[in-house]
């Protein structure tokens, strides 16, 4: 009678001088191709570092999440942004144009200059956009862009700071992410705490915007009466590609959660960096992040994407948290998809 190719194989495998002999099948094969078809998605160390592919498996987000990035001038026509624009605002312009000006606030760099990238940047991390054959992903790169040009020169009116709250807040921010912070030790003034925890409990028809600040990057502790220590604020430090915090990220007990230093992202006249840094490019990692979990489950709090955020954080296992699993550097953890997914959808129960 016939026999079949692994009966053969057996056959033959067994008889001395045979070295190898499998049956010809056929196997299903696969190319292992990114769900993205942006080009720098790859050089985008950060997405592999944190997985986001686990939450990217639920949602890339949606254009009813608006995440709020309150920064230096932000370029609204780069691509990367297109139809995702809402709302936008120059705080001291008094006007509805955030965009750099060119020429201003330029550092020489010998034979070039570097222009204000700074706001560009951080809302590129946040949600820049997926699949358009075009430069990066965003963290939740289909989500809205409230985009608020507040930094400009050094010094800059308290009044201004609490405006660009006030219209995040009424231009229904769901997220509102904060790389600045004051140059020196300083503490919150009343009526900018006030709307930064107006924003946090009542944003959203009460349910909340997740405010999130950069610690800093000032290698100091910070104290309990600043802006990242706000406790309906989010402080987000710095790590680089192995984990470890970059050396200059502020530390202290008001540290929240760790996230990557993203420093991959888009830049000024439709560019993009490959050395963009800071805990200002860490903080917009979490404000992504927080946007894809509203993506996901758009009926929770603030308070309870901040709790969800803090208590799915990854424990680095080569330093040692307090009783309270805190650590004055990482926080909480690491921000890890992993366990916010788990806490997602808890795995089933083994059955008895």
């Amino acid at each position: 009678g016939e026999q079949t190719g692994i009966e053969l194989a057996k056959i033959w495998q067994s008889r001395p001088g045979v070295r190898f002999a499998d049956p010809d099948m056929l196997l299903p094969h696969t190319r292992w191709e990114s769900r993205f078809n942006d080009p720098l998605f790859l050089s985008q160390w950060y997405h592999e570092s944190l997985d986001t592919e686990l939450l990217y498996q639920l949602s890339t987000g949606n254009p009813d999440v608006y995440v709020a990035v309150l920064d230096s001038a932000i370029e609204t026509t780069h691509p990367e942004f297109a139809n995702a624009i809402k709302a936008p605002l120059d705080v001291y312009g008094n006007d509805d144009d955030p965009n750099p000006v060119p020429g201003e606030y330029c550092r020489d760099l010998g034979d070039e200059s570097l222009c204000d990238e700074h706001g560009t940047a951080v809302a590129g991390i946040a949600v820049a956009q997926a699949n358009n054959e075009e430069g990066i992903v965003g963290l939740c790169p289909e989500c809205s862009l409230i985009p608020i040009k507040l930094l400009g020169d050094f010094y800059a009116p308290l009044s201004g700071d609490v405006r660009a709250f006030e219209h995040a807040i009424d231009n229904g921010a769901w997220v509102i992410n904060n790389s600045w912070g004051y140059s020196d030790y300083m503490p919150v003034a009343d009526t900018l705490r006030s709307v930064i925890v107006r924003a946090s409990t009542q944003a959203r028809d009460g349910r909340g915007a997740v405010v999130i600040f950069a610690s800093g990057n000032e290698d100091r502790e910070i104290f309990d009466d600043e802006l990242a220590a706000i406790p309906e604020v989010l402080a987000i430090t710095a790590v680089d590609n192995y984990g470890n915090p970059v050396p200059y990220t502020n530390t202290g007990a008001p540290v929240d959660i760790a996230a990557p230093s993203a420093t991959v992202s888009t830049s000024i006249e439709g560019g993009y960096t490959q050395n963009f840094g800071g805990t200002s490019a860490a903080a917009p990692v979490v404000s992504g992040v927080a946007a894809l979990i509203l993506s996901i489950k758009p009926e929770l709090t603030s308070e309870e994407v901040r709790t969800l955020l803090i208590e799915s954080a990854k424990k680095d296992g080569r330093v040692s948290f307090d009783e309270n699993g805190h650590h004055n550097t990482y926080g909480f953890g690491l921000l890890s998809p992993e366990g916010i997914v788990n806490a997602l959808y808890p795995p089933a129960e083994e059955p008895e």
